[in-house]
């Protein structure tokens, strides 16, 4: 049965980019560029927001995880004013985050959850349009995603990104808290 998400995207190009690449970096196979989850899942389009615009401050509050015997998922929590009203995960309270890494490797996510915990990573950035997006049983294919990536970052790195899931999994972790907290630096610059 497909489901559908809302989602708020980063409006800086650089910021969204290297947030894409750190999350390209732990799952390959990963759905969407980086972006805010604020509302969903819904089982029809009838039950989605219609208001489309949405401009608004927002910032990194913190990190998250959801982690069950089937998920380990690590997140960024954003703080926005005003969107509780278009939020609605049934299962889950009030929480719009950007999902840094959703599977079922629990060492990449306990390692990146327990790195990047106490850093508490501070990043300011705006969010303008809201898209709904249709969740299926298919992942994105990586020539697909290669599209929203910071290329610089990989050539800085000395990186191919198509060969991130070759790397053990600290060099991962590590190069993905490497692409976020460029993502810091860059927000600085321009929020």
């Amino acid at each position: 049965m497909a489901r559908y998400f809302a989602f708020l995207y980063v409006d800086d190009v650089v910021v969204s980019k290297l947030l894409t690449s750190a999350i390209v970096i732990l799952n390959p196979r990963t759905k969407w560029p980086a972006h805010v989850t604020v509302a969903g899942p819904f089982d029809s389009l009838r039950n989605v927001p219609r208001k489309r615009e949405y401009y608004r401050h927002a910032l990194i509050t913190g990190v998250g995880r959801f982690r069950s015997d089937t998920q380990n998922t690590v997140y960024l929590r954003v703080g926005t004013h005003d969107l509780r009203k278009i939020s609605s995960k049934p299962d889950y309270d009030y929480n719009p985050h950007i999902t840094l890494y959703d599977g079922k490797n629990d060492d990449i996510g306990d390692e990146l959850y327990f790195k990047l915990y106490p850093r508490f990573p501070f990043m300011k950035f705006h969010v303008s349009k809201l898209e709904i997006v249709k969740s299926g049983s298919t992942q994105s294919n990586m020539d697909t995603l290669l599209n929203y990536i910071d290329d610089s970052f990989f050539k800085r790195a000395g990186v191919n990104p198509v060969d991130t899931d070759q790397l053990d999994v600290t060099d991962r972790v590590d190069l993905a808290i490497r692409a976020v907290d460029e993502a810091i630096l860059e927000s600085r610059k321009t929020a």
